[in-house]
Protein backbone atom coordinates (compact mmCIF):
# COMPACT_ATOMS: atom_id res chain seq x y z
CA UNK A 1 0.00 0.00 0.00
CA UNK A 2 1.24 3.46 -0.78
CA UNK A 3 2.59 5.32 2.23
CA UNK A 4 2.00 9.02 2.69
CA UNK A 5 4.63 10.96 0.80
CA UNK A 6 5.64 8.07 -1.45
CA UNK A 7 5.46 8.87 -5.12
CA UNK A 8 4.11 6.28 -7.52
CA UNK A 9 7.42 6.54 -9.41
CA UNK A 10 9.17 5.23 -6.28
CA UNK A 11 7.07 2.04 -6.30
CA UNK A 12 8.38 -0.97 -8.21
CA UNK A 13 6.49 -1.85 -11.38
CA UNK A 14 5.42 -5.27 -10.05
CA UNK A 15 4.06 -3.74 -6.85
CA UNK A 16 2.14 -1.15 -8.84
CA UNK A 17 0.63 -3.86 -11.07
CA UNK A 18 -0.49 -5.82 -8.01
CA UNK A 19 -2.11 -2.74 -6.49
CA UNK A 20 -3.94 -1.88 -9.71
CA UNK A 21 -5.14 -5.46 -10.28
CA UNK A 22 -6.33 -5.74 -6.67
CA UNK A 23 -8.32 -2.51 -7.03
CA UNK A 24 -9.91 -3.70 -10.28
CA UNK A 25 -10.91 -7.03 -8.75
CA UNK A 26 -12.31 -5.33 -5.65
CA UNK A 27 -14.37 -2.91 -7.75
CA UNK A 28 -15.67 -5.76 -9.93
CA UNK A 29 -16.71 -7.77 -6.85
CA UNK A 30 -18.45 -4.72 -5.40
CA UNK A 31 -20.34 -4.09 -8.65
CA UNK A 32 -21.39 -7.75 -8.84
CA UNK A 33 -22.56 -7.66 -5.24
CA UNK A 34 -24.60 -4.50 -5.83
CA UNK A 35 -26.18 -6.10 -8.91
CA UNK A 36 -27.11 -9.24 -6.99
CA UNK A 37 -28.57 -7.19 -4.14
CA UNK A 38 -30.71 -5.20 -6.59
CA UNK A 39 -31.95 -8.40 -8.24
CA UNK A 40 -32.85 -9.88 -4.85
CA UNK A 41 -34.68 -6.68 -3.85
CA UNK A 42 -36.72 -6.75 -7.07
CA UNK A 43 -37.50 -10.45 -6.61
CA UNK A 44 -38.58 -9.89 -3.01
CA UNK A 45 -40.78 -6.92 -4.01
CA UNK A 46 -42.46 -9.02 -6.72
CA UNK A 47 -43.00 -11.87 -4.30
CA UNK A 48 -44.61 -9.54 -1.72
CA UNK A 49 -46.91 -8.06 -4.37
CA UNK A 50 -47.95 -11.47 -5.65
CA UNK A 51 -48.90 -12.55 -2.11
CA UNK A 52 -51.34 -9.62 -1.75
Amino acid sequence: MQKTGTLIADVKEEALKKILIKNLITKRKLENRKTRINILKKYKAQKVESEK
